[in-house]
């Protein structure tokens, strides 16, 4: 059996700071502030932990490497050590708000980037045995183009709903300018055009991907999942493939229900997490708000948390999470959903 190192890395714009750890004693391999954020810098990082621990170790070793997902800035450092190196590492890409959580609990008071690399490696040496964790796999090259899609969709959409509330306080002004409104009209047709171009993108693009096709088609065969909301938890998810079960799912989403008691009094009410993918809960809200209507499994599981004192708000949340865990079905057996289910 390898011996486990854990690589944390604390990734900015230009730099990378590392972190090495050996859980045999608790102590820092190597450690280096400012890596170049580069391909000249992430083999420097290879050559350098190979080196550093073949000086300590003398049995077979792997070595987990870390980093926080937050954005595009760790894109590259993660592609480049799953395409070139996933012999010696395995690729994980953090939940930010968990690793945050884990400083606080460890009680952690400094905040820079060694810190934060110390704090990713330690982490993942206790996130990775319990199994909170699993390796990144990276997205096909499609399911990255549908992403960029969904989300330029998604920006076009909020630019209109902006341009439509100015238009709306333009057209209420004492003395509104024809130019002002003139503008913001076309603008709003532009935006229209936009977005009906970027739909007939998507629809092309998952037209040519059959595997895409079918879980769209899968995903939208549950009363109260359409068009939008399939998109963003395919480009989201990469089809669920991250992910080995319902529970992980949820957690990603950040629906996982959190509870305050101590004793007999101490208590606050449950709320959910929110420690996960905010793309998804958005749109999973409003498909839960159409489910409870045109869905009988959620209509019957809402009005059951309903009867038994749960408020509207709570019970709403419970079929979010009731929505992910049949989406997370029907994706997995490769069933569309059956209405006599509910019955």
């Amino acid at each position: 059996m390898s011996v486990m190192f854990y690589l944390g890395v604390d990734v900015s714009k230009k730099t990378l700071s590392v972190y090495l750890k050996d859980t045999r004693k608790d102590n820092a391999v190597w450690t280096n502030k400012s890596v170049s954020n580069d391909e000249k810098g992430f083999a420097v990082i290879a050559d350098t932990v190979i080196k550093k621990i073949s000086k300590v170790c003398t049995e077979p070793f792997t070595v987990a490497i870390g980093m926080e997902s937050t954005g595009v800035y760790g894109e590259r450092l993660a592609y480049y050590f799953q395409e070139h190196m996933s012999e010696n590492f395995t690729v994980y890409v953090l939940n930010p708000m968990a690793v945050h959580s884990f400083a606080k609990s460890s009680m952690t008071k400094n905040k820079n980037d060694a810190v934060d690399a110390q704090v990713i490696a330690s982490y993942m040496s206790m996130a990775i045995p319990g199994k909170i964790v699993s390796p990144w796999i990276a997205p096909s090259e499609d399911e990255v183009i549908l992403n960029a899609l969904s989300k330029r969709r998604e920006e076009l959409v909020g630019m209109r709903t902006e341009e439509q509330n100015r238009l709306e306080k333009q057209e209420n002004k004492a003395n509104s300018s024809d130019d002002v409104v003139g503008s913001v009209q076309r603008s709003i047709e532009y935006l229209d055009d936009e977005i009906t171009r970027i739909e007939k993108g998507i629809r092309d693009h998952v037209d040519k991907n059959p595997g895409m096709k079918n879980d769209l088609d899968l995903m939208r065969s549950i009363p109260g999942i359409g068009d939008v909301t399939s998109v963003v938890i395919e480009s989201e998810t990469g089809g669920l493939s991250n992910f080995s079960s319902a529970r992980q799912l949820t957690a990603y989403v950040g629906l996982s229900p959190v509870e305050h008691t101590s004793g007999t009094s101490v208590y606050k009410r449950s709320h959910i997490s929110k420690r996960g993918n905010a793309r998804i809960r958005h749109v999973l809200y409003m498909c839960a708000m159409v489910a409870v209507r045109v869905n009988p499994m959620i209509r019957s599981f809402y009005e059951r948390l309903v009867a038994r004192g749960k408020s509207k708000k709570l019970a709403i949340v419970a079929c979010m999470r009731k929505l992910l865990h049949i989406l997370w079905s029907v994706i997995k057996h490769n069933r569309k959903f059956d209405p006599a289910y509910a019955k």
